[in-house]
């Protein structure tokens, strides 16, 4: 059963929130954040709850990323 109050009291949704808004309103962030992603992403010895942290990351920004993504624009 889908609770409609977890959003407004789980951290996680609240960090994919504040996210999704920075990154959509300030492009900088986008970049800067993304470059953080990569960077965590090709550390060889990579925990695995930091890869699933930062793919969680990703998926937050998948709305961003594909307004912003030239492959889509016609």
């Amino acid at each position: 059963m889908l609770d409609v109050y977890e959003e407004f009291f789980n951290p996680a949704m609240a960090a994919q929130t504040l996210l999704h808004t920075a990154a959509g309103k300030r492009k900088e962030v986008l970049q800067k954040t993304m470059g953080f992603i990569i960077q965590v992403l090709n550390t060889p010895s990579l925990d695995p709850r930091h890869k699933s942290g930062v793919l969680h990351m990703v998926g937050a920004l998948a709305e961003v990323l594909l307004q912003v993504s030239p492959l889509f624009h016609a």
